[in-house]
């Protein structure tokens, strides 16, 4: 809460919660909220919490039906969001010769936690994607239409990239020279003593969409999103994992 504002704490909790949906081709729907608050906490804080993942439900077309409040030693949220689709697209369903794609740019948040750790204040985009990051629903629905396997960027391309492979029995090779880093995430990372690659592979909480479809499929997409980039493709599980 040193670097949190209410809002971001609400904003947050909420944009993660529909990232996961969004990533299984499914609309959300339904929200719970566990609440559990210390007793020095003021009203108007709660408020604001409540304030801005109330503006989040409407914003995503969910419906706040209820969950729980209770003390405890440290302020924690928990949410359950529920999603619907006819259609959903797995973790499982990678094929040989798809190609690997993530939307956005991945490596920002990670670099403005790692700022915030070496003592130091990020700023425009990193700062912001740290603290109000959003999650996709915007390419979600497009993307699914044409996807053969998807998950969300919360702990790095790298990971995600992984449990693609193991729950689909392929493997991968990614090209970290085509990730879509932004130079002021660079910067940042070189000031907090790492790099902008690493930051993308396993820094993780982009929020953005990693999921692979077929080459012809990529043309396809293209007609209806732009903002992705493909960085990789599946192989042979026997070829392994290449970063």
């Amino acid at each position: 809460l040193e670097h949190y504002s209410p809002t971001q704490v609400g904003m947050k909790t909420l944009e993660v919660n529909v990232s996961d949906v969004v990533a299984m081709g499914a609309e959300p729907e339904l929200l719970l909220l566990n609440l559990v608050l210390p007793g020095d906490v003021e009203v108007e804080w709660v408020q604001e919490v409540y304030r801005a993942i109330r503006d989040g439900c409407d914003r995503h077309g969910i419906t706040l039906v209820g969950g729980d409040t209770t003390g405890g030693p440290c302020v924690m949220l928990g949410a359950t969001l529920t999603g619907r689709t006819e259609k959903p697209v797995y973790r499982s369903g990678a094929k040989v010769g798809d190609a690997i794609c993530v939307t956005g740019d991945v490596g920002a948040a990670a670099a403005g936690m790692k700022m915030f750790l070496t003592g130091q204040r990020p700023e425009g985009h990193v700062l912001k994607q740290h603290l109000e990051p959003r999650c996709r629903h915007d390419l979600g629905p497009a993307i699914s239409r044409y996807a053969n396997s998807m998950i969300d960027v919360s702990d790095g391309i790298a990971p995600e990239v992984r449990r693609i492979c193991e729950r689909s029995e392929v493997g991968a090779v990614v090209d970290s020279r085509k990730l879509p880093i932004l130079e002021e995430t660079t910067t940042a990372a070189a000031s907090a003593g790492t790099t902008g690659v690493a930051c993308a592979l396993s820094g993780g909480e982009d929020f953005e969409l990693l999921f692979t479809l077929p080459p012809a499929a990529v043309r396809e997409l293209r007609s209806a999103v732009q903002d992705f980039t493909v960085i990789g493709g599946i192989v042979d599980a026997g070829k392994g994992l290449h970063y």
